[in-house]
């Protein structure tokens, strides 16, 4: 996996490997309106399978997007790409929402490993783009428009960063509550 990806992963494996089951779906200060830990990674996950059709299309169709990027999306791309920017606050689309029940018991290191393999996944198809468009922007985000392989790639650590703090800060609040009890 390319090293930028598995430093995003490390990062989530640092804080994600310590979470008992119990921990994982825990709500931010007892807000069900915020996303747990569980959610978070779902979000991550549904992101990088919904970014996976995009590229699997590209690939099918055999040639980049003929989009081209706004003035709008060019500023955004600076932002997201260069500076590894995402503002808070976006209302995440749709296809990319976690779903709110918990389903089956997960621990941190499940979490963890399914995380892995969602950016393992992602990351192959890249590869594949890479080696069939070149440096070219192949692909079109819905929101920041046409992007190369490599902005791909730096548009999901910017946004797994972001987060990755988000998930820190929870984490913060579960030791708390626990050290409480």
């Amino acid at each position: 996996m390319h090293p930028l990806l598995e430093q995003l992963h490390a990062g989530y494996a640092e804080v994600l490997q310590a979470l008992p089951a119990q921990a994982i779906e825990m709500h931010p200060a007892d807000d069900s309106a915020r996303w747990n830990a569980r959610q978070i990674v779902e979000h991550l996950i549904l992101t990088y399978q919904s970014s996976s059709t995009v590229f699997r299309d590209r690939l099918a169709k055999g040639r980049p997007s003929q989009s081209r990027p706004s003035a709008w999306q060019r500023v955004q791309q600076i932002f997201v790409c260069r500076f590894g920017f995402i503002p808070d606050g976006r209302t995440a689309p749709r296809d990319v929402v976690p779903s709110a029940s918990a389903g089956e018991p997960l621990d941190g290191n499940d979490l963890c490993a399914r995380l892995y393999a969602g950016l393992r996944s992602m990351d192959e198809l890249l590869v594949l783009c890479e080696r069939q468009f070149g440096e070219r922007k192949f692909a079109t985000h819905q929101v920041i428009g046409p992007l190369s392989a490599g902005q791909w790639r730096k548009f999901h650590v910017a946004h797994g960063r972001h987060h990755l703090k988000q998930l820190w800060r929870l984490h913060i609040e579960i030791s708390n509550l626990t050290k409480e009890a």
